[in-house]
């Protein structure tokens, strides 16, 4: 990759927030081969309580790609004139030129990334992935693609000399993540039904504090052969997996309550909202009260 930012496009860099949209944009409307990977923009969008349905069209679609991840509620898209509707944990890629209509329904809530790309190896980089059907669903949700997402922002919003490069490299990772959950039945399908069942209890249960060694109790092994394994199957050390469900619920309530930080860090298990806040900074890059006013204005 070429290193450093042109010029013209230090001065494009900016970002702006409506409503309950968070949006950080370059030129969408631009295509370079300067580059293997270049993200023209990204965001997350959070629509809730829409007067009326959202409707996006361009007729002659753009320059670069669009990559919309559905994580939540359903999206109406139209692909060589025919509509199609997709449901949550569903991808819809429209490559360059290609007219773009997509709408999200008023009676639901939708929140979805959005990311546009271009590059001179961007369309070998999607095949790479599996990822050259205009849209799919994922047959599970990586554990780790919420923090790849939230990476991608975060170093898009820093126009510094190689932010670039970075931005690029998460989103290569993003894109794996995405292929990978294309194209294998189940993201546990080496992990047996006890150690599947205790991760749902944790998920019903991680704010409760309880120690590691109640989750390995029930599994049947010691402390340490119990994360051994929970890592191996998981990628992640049972702890971080408990505080990983609770980050996602405080995320949700931030978005969509009106409770105190010191109420979400209660419900989600931690008696310190200052150690929550730290912990949730580490995480995102904001604390949770810069992280609802950035999302939230």
């Amino acid at each position: 990759m070429k290193s450093g930012v042109p010029e013209v496009l230090k001065k494009q860099h900016s970002y702006f927030i409506f409503g309950r949209d968070s949006q950080f944009l370059l030129d969408s409307n631009y295509a370079t081969d300067e580059y293997d990977l270049f993200v023209n923009g990204c965001g997350i969008d959070y629509y809730t309580e829409l007067k009326k349905n959202y409707v996006m069209s361009r007729k002659n679609g753009r320059k670069d790609y669009l990559l919309l991840f559905i994580e939540e509620g359903s999206c109406v898209f139209e692909h060589d004139g025919i509509r199609n509707t997709v449901d949550e944990n569903s991808i819809i890629l429209f490559k360059p030129n290609q007219s773009q209509f997509y709408s999200y329904f008023m009676d639901r809530t939708t929140r979805v990334f959005w990311v546009h790309f271009t590059g001179r190896k961007a369309e070998q980089i999607l095949k790479n992935a599996n990822i050259d059907l205009p849209f799919a669903t994922l047959y599970y949700k990586p554990t780790h693609l919420e923090t790849a997402i939230y990476n991608i922002i975060a170093e898009f919003k820093k126009p510094t000399q190689y932010y670039r490069e970075i931005c690029s490299s998460y989103l290569n990772i993003y894109l794996n993540y995405i292929g990978d959950a294309l194209n294998n039945d189940n993201e546990s399908s080496n992990v047996n039904d006890k150690l599947a069942e205790v991760a749902r209890n944790i998920s019903t249960t991680y704010d409760q504090n309880l120690p590691i060694e109640y989750y390995a109790n029930i599994y049947g092994c010691s402390v340490n052969q119990f994360t051994i394994i929970f890592r191996e199957n998981f990628g992640c050390t049972p702890r971080a997996y408990i505080t990983q469900q609770r980050l996602n619920t405080a995320e949700n309530l931030l978005l969509n309550s009106n409770l105190s930080i010191k109420k979400i860090a209660e419900s989600i298990g931690y008696d310190d909202p200052l150690y929550f806040s730290r912990i949730f900074k580490k995480r995102y890059g904001y604390s949770p009260r810069e992280f609802k006013e950035l999302y939230m204005q």
